[in-house]
């Protein structure tokens, strides 16, 4: 799974030309080939459907900093664009870094006292090209929250928004099942990316005879996504 997601991030900077296939500086023949597959390799369109998967760290304020501040922040999402605007279903977890019985930090239970935050949202988002292959965007939207651990009793909703910054090129979907692939001259094309997003989700937690929870987590992802478009 690694690799995939670094051949994917490498034949989308090869395809924005950011940098080269592999030989192609050297060999005026491979320059050639890859001029050619990049020529096929056409600007993503603007309307379809797209999955994302990022990663980065969570800072939380007030509160919910006693459990989840300077974690592991993960999130998934599905969208829906159309022009400039996207809707796009996500959900995240907040995991604390002590764990039982977990495989380097992902799956498991937070230790006594420590906890995670499962989030469940939906965004918004406006999204403007700046120059071929980068977009910026901003996102925003309701969200729904549930602890686990020491914050199992808790749950409640909130409010979500970001603003981040895409590189999008087509890639070839084959390269999906064997990575070598995305360099292929031939095979259907999906819109393939690299982003990074900074946000911020606002709070308000409840359980029965506990007193509430107003907090704010801020964080920082890094991720990539594929699909129709994005």
């Amino acid at each position: 799974m690694v690799r995939a997601h670094v051949a994917l991030g490498l034949a989308v900077l090869a395809g924005t030309g950011i940098a080269r296939a592999d030989g192609a500086a050297e060999d005026p023949a491979g320059a050639r080939a890859a001029a050619a597959s990049n020529n096929t390799l056409r600007p993503p369109g603007t309307d379809g459907f797209y999955f994302e998967e990022s990663g980065g760290l969570s800072v939380s304020h007030g509160r919910l900093g006693a459990y989840v501040d300077g974690v592991m922040h993960l999130r998934l999402g599905v969208g829906a664009r159309r022009g400039a605007v996207a809707v796009e279903p996500w959900m995240s977890a907040d995991l604390d870094s002590a764990r039982d019985g977990s495989f380097y930090g992902v799956g498991g239970d937070p230790k006594p006292g420590g906890a995670d935050l499962a989030s469940y949202g939906i965004d918004a988002k406006l999204i403007h090209a700046i120059i071929p292959h980068v977009e910026v965007y901003v996102r925003g939207g309701p969200l729904y929250a549930t602890g686990t651990g020491a914050l199992g009793p808790y749950h409640g909703v909130g409010f979500g928004g970001g603003a981040g910054v895409q590189l999008t090129t087509s890639v070839r979907a084959l390269g999906f099942l064997f990575a070598p692939l995305f360099w292929s001259t031939r095979g259907p094309l999906v819109t393939g990316g690299l982003f990074l997003d900074e946000g911020v989700d606002l709070y308000r937690l409840h359980a029965d005879a506990m007193p509430p929870i107003s907090s704010r987590v801020g964080h920082v992802n890094a991720g990539f996504a594929f699909g129709s478009s994005f």
